[in-house]
């Protein structure tokens, strides 16, 4: 059986699996744990975790050539640091990986807990002479006491991708996105913080480097059948997390390659910034990050 990792502080603690260095628990000092993982997934070298969160490299989806969400989540990676309330994984090409994605790189994921925050700070190296492009997302599964009351704000007027009409690019005009029925939207040039109302209770997702968000729920004809995700799972759970999408997606133009060797995270946000400030040559950048905040106080006053 594989060993968990886990990370206490202030009250607040959090689990991890090595197999795709994947958050499995977080539960910050208040005792609630606000990631949802399915009762029936498997895990394990070569499985992928439902749930928790799964860092998805070099490909989201099936938005490209290569295996879907890549094929980090599910392999070993190595423990590069770890103290009470944070570690750090390390994972880098090898002769299996560059048979499915043929570049050399190196990965390097930190998780930091604290009381009320749980921070992922995502950081690629690409240590080949070639250049190449990638995508790369924290698919963050949070959980929530019922679907039904559960609701995301910041993202009214954002376009978005819509998964489930083809495709079709479409604006929010909506306050808030809410649950009733499937949803699957990439949203672009996505504001940052994003906040999840779980009925009176609220959650703030901070992205850094991570310019666009997607927001999943299966709901209950596709949760069905999801061989591992548990019965009724679909009313638990909704996925929002940071994302940053492929130069193969033709709306997608701003995105750029990695250039190495040396270390660029491919942060857009950071890039575009930069590039204003004087052009991209020599400009170290900050690793993306997601970065998620419990609000005790507005839950009080929106109760």
């Amino acid at each position: 059986m594989t060993d968990l990792l886990h990370l206490e502080t202030a009250g607040a603690r959090a689990t991890l699996h090595p197999v795709g260095a994947h958050v499995v628990s977080w539960v910050p000092a208040d005792g609630r744990d606000r990631l949802f993982v399915s009762a029936t997934t498997e895990s394990g070298e070569g499985k992928a975790i439902r749930g928790g969160v799964p860092v998805i490299f070099p490909q989201f989806s099936d938005d490209g050539p290569y295996p879907r969400h890549g094929f980090v989540r599910n392999r070993a990676w190595s423990l590069h640091s770890h103290a009470p309330e944070r570690a750090v994984f390390t994972l880098s090409d090898s002769e299996a990986t560059r048979a499915l994605w043929p570049h050399p790189f190196r990965l390097q994921y930190e998780v930091a807990l604290s009381a009320a925050e749980l921070r992922l700070t995502l950081r690629v190296e690409n240590s080949g002479p070639s250049p190449f492009s990638f995508a790369a997302a924290l698919h963050t599964y949070l959980r929530v006491a019922d679907l039904t009351t559960t609701r995301v704000e910041g993202l009214t007027g954002c376009t978005y991708r819509d998964n489930n009409d083809r495709h079709q690019l479409h604006t929010d005009p909506d306050p808030a996105i809410t649950f009733a029925h499937e949803i699957d939207r990439a949203y672009f040039a996505a504001p940052s913080p994003l906040t999840l109302w779980d009925g009176p209770r609220s959650l703030s997702v901070h992205a850094n480097g991570f310019p666009d968000a997607v927001i999943w729920n299966p709901g209950p004809v596709k949760a069905a059948a999801l061989k591992d995700l548990e019965p009724q799972g679909h009313l638990r759970t909704h996925t929002a997390h940071g994302h940053q999408l492929p130069e193969q997606i033709p709306f997608m133009a701003f995105t750029e390659a990695v250039e190495g060797p040396g270390v660029l995270a491919h942060a857009v946000v950071d890039v575009q910034a930069q590039l204003a400030a004087g052009g991209r040559q020599g400009l170290p950048l900050a690793p993306p990050e997601l970065h998620f905040v419990t609000h005790a106080a507005a839950d009080q006053q929106h109760a």
